[in-house]
């Protein structure tokens, strides 16, 4: 697959092994119940999501850019797996991360209900 990919050819591949996309891949397509959850380039969409972490207080005082993914509020912390730049903006109660590829994806796939989609998604006729 990676001998194909590196002749720059167009492959499609479908998989439920996350750590193979990252390897081989430079765009993803995320699908969830027939409707395109998130589409773009790997890196793209790695540098644009963000995991962070801070007292379940503050976890709805985000700017209005950020978008929130996924979202679990316990007694004394909140983790927020979102979309968006926070930059110096954030409180300095909060820790930021990188987001791996598998924990993105599996943010945009966390349920039904619990997973906002993206504007401009496009849907998938059944």
């Amino acid at each position: 697959m990676e001998e194909i990919a590196a002749d720059g050819v167009t492959v499609m591949l479908s998989t439920n092994l996350v750590a193979d996309l990252e390897r081989v891949c430079d765009h993803l397509v995320l699908l969830n119940g027939g409707r395109v959850q998130l589409a773009g380039g790997i890196e793209d969409l790695l540098a644009e999501h963000r995991l962070l972490v801070g007292p379940a207080a503050g976890a709805d005082l985000l700017q209005p850019d950020v978008r929130v993914i996924r979202r679990t509020v316990l007694e004394r912390q909140a983790t927020l797996w979102v979309r968006g730049r926070t930059g110096a903006a954030l409180p300095p109660t909060w820790r930021e991360s990188a987001l791996s590829l598998e924990d993105l994806v599996l943010a945009y796939l966390a349920g039904p209900g619990e997973v906002p989609r993206p504007a401009g998604a496009l849907e998938v006729a059944s």
